[in-house]
């Protein structure tokens, strides 16, 4: 499979990728950087649920709408699972 950017709401769980961009409102993009969000950090997706998401990044996990994580363009580093 060729990897591309995508939105993190296309990451499956227990995969990584890492983040190329953030293309939201700059309100919200600044708030997303501050928890860590930022181009070229690594991001885990832990969990998926209807339209909610709680993904891994620096060592925390941060719960979110899948609409706030649409903004968060990233490149898969992965594309089999992680196992723990």
């Amino acid at each position: 499979m060729k990897k591309r950017v995508r939105p993190l709401t296309e990451i499956e769980e227990g995969h990584t990728a890492v983040i190329t961009a953030v293309v939201a409102i700059p309100s919200l993009r600044q708030r997303l950087y501050e928890l860590g969000f930022c181009p070229d950090a690594n991001v885990r997706m832990a969990l998926k649920a209807h339209d909610r998401i709680v993904c891994e990044i620096e060592m925390t996990r941060i719960g979110m709408h899948s609409s706030i994580a649409s903004t968060i363009l990233v490149l898969p580093i992965d594309e089999h699972r992680v196992r723990q």
